[in-house]
Formats: structure tokens, sequence, C-alpha cells
């Protein structure tokens, strides 16, 4: 399978993945949107009804990636505070607690706040 294809896919797990979670919350909402995915050559791959929520917030995303830049110039503040927080964060290991987030977040926040304290504690 080719890239292009399991971005695709990849795309209409995350649209049906939305929708679920809206239809468990609310179970007699209505879809107000069908999307349609195919390969660039038109083989169909597969479709995801959407919630009204999920289209609003999936037309926010796409709105706020197509406002951003692909190639962005950083400013030398923004070199500078990146520095400070790589410093800050040495030996942090951001996969690990993404992974502890998504089941528990207060323990990823305190552990999080351990390893970031200094030696007195404070943050």
């Amino acid at each position: 399978m080719d890239d292009q294809t399991q971005a695709a896919l990849r795309l209409l797990a995350e649209l049906q993945n939305a929708t679920q979670v809206d239809t468990q919350a609310i179970p007699d909402q209505t879809p107000a949107a069908r999307i349609t995915i195919r390969t660039p050559d038109g083989e169909y791959i597969g479709e995801a009804l959407l919630s009204t929520r999920a289209t609003n917030e999936i037309a926010n995303v796409v709105s706020c990636a197509a406002a951003y830049p692909l190639t962005k110039t950083r400013t030398p503040i923004e070199a500078y505070l990146e520095a400070e927080i790589d410093e800050h964060c040495i030996g942090l290991d951001t996969d690990y607690l993404m992974a502890m987030a998504a089941t528990d977040p207060r323990q990823a926040v305190a552990a999080f706040d351990e390893i970031t304290a200094d030696e007195d504690g404070q943050l």
C-alpha cells in the first residue's frame, strides 16, 4: 500500500472516530455530512458520516492548516525560547508522557512536574 493510500485511510479512520465519539455522547443525532475518500486516480477507499460538531471542528482544523505557512521563518526570540524549553526538558520522554496522558492525565502532569522541578521542588 502506498503512502498516499495509507494517509487517506488514516484520515478516514479519524473522521469515523470523530463521529463515533459524538454518537456515543448524543445517540439520536443525525449526520451533517458524508465524506467520500478516493485515491488520486479515483479508486474508492471509503466514506464517513460526520456529525454536526465533527463537521464544524474539521472545518476549523482545515482552516487553521490552510492559514499556517508551510515554511515559517522563526524569529530570534522563538529560537531562544525553543532552546530554553529544550534545556529545561532535557531527558523528558514526551512519547512516554503522551501515552501516560491518554490513560491518566493527572499522573502525566505529576510526572512532568517531577521531571521539570529543580532541586528545591520548584517548577
